[in-house]
């Protein structure tokens, strides 16, 4: 996962905030939605962008990671 400086505080506001939506960036793998997925309240749902060739290969099992997951952007500017 590519992690920003600022990803655990992010993560941290998202979790206490009203957010019913967040949006995930440059996903590559289904640990990471599962690994935001644990972090977050079972009430927000997630949104993954796929923007990297690797994402693209780990299409199917970032897409089957958590029901929790409901829309895959593609990020075509970056692939």
């Amino acid at each position: 996962m590519h992690r920003h400086p600022w990803f655990d505080d992010d993560l941290a506001a998202c979790a206490t905030s009203a957010a019913k939506i967040v949006v995930l960036p440059k996903v590559e793998t289904a640990e990471t939605v599962q690994a935001v997925a644990a972090r977050l309240p079972e009430h927000v749902v997630l949104w993954a962008m796929i923007e990297t060739p690797c994402g693209v290969m780990q299409v199917e099992a970032i897409a089957a990671a958590t029901p929790r997951l409901q829309v895959l952007v593609m990020g075509t500017s970056d692939i």
